[in-house]
């Protein structure tokens, strides 16, 4: 109900993490898919077992943070890892991390890694927006493996500047 109910709207992910926080999210095999059921589109779930279980599936709390530079994604790599609160002897519980931002046109912003590299085939976001829609995704894990030949220099790197702006950054990683 956060977009009036009008799905090609969308909303705003904090009325998500807020909704998941105060009152859960009930299961697809609950619920269903609002996708695959547009008759469910601006209609609250009815019935009491559909609002116990989403009592089970909350958030404790959730914080928005930049990952804007190198050591803001170091961070959330951090988190992603073992929270950023390493304890010895222990296994190590990873954190979720979810990033919003405008996408853009998949065929402008995403490229195909190519044969004879590290997860070959496998597409990948080099860049977001500048237009189109925004949108979440969510990070479980990352690979410091992955990496792709942005400007076509035939290395990949993280220690060029690659865009030309006369400064090594965020924009210019080509790896992990």
């Amino acid at each position: 109900m956060v977009n009036a109910a009008n799905s090609a709207q969308g909303s705003e992910a904090h009325h998500g993490w807020e909704t998941a926080k105060q009152i859960g999210i009930p299961t697809v095999k609950s619920y269903g898919r609002v996708e695959g059921d547009r008759d469910k589109i601006g209609l609250w779930a009815n019935g009491y077992p559909i609002w116990r279980e989403a009592m089970e599936y909350r958030v404790a709390g959730y914080r928005y943070t930049p990952t804007a530079t190198v050591s803001q994604i170091n961070e959330a790599r951090g988190w992603l890892f073992d929270r950023n609160q390493p304890k010895a002897g222990k296994e190590s519980i990873g954190g979720l991390l979810a990033l919003d931002g405008r996408m853009g046109e998949l065929k402008k912003v995403t490229r195909t890694i190519p044969e004879g590299d590290h997860l070959a085939g496998e597409d990948l976001w080099i860049r977001w927006g500048p237009s189109g829609f925004g949108h979440g995704i969510t990070c479980v894990g990352y690979d410091d493996e992955v990496g792709f030949d942005v400007n076509g220099d035939g290395k990949v790197t993280n220690d060029i500047d690659t865009n030309g702006d006369g400064k090594v950054g965020l924009a210019d990683r080509e790896r992990g």
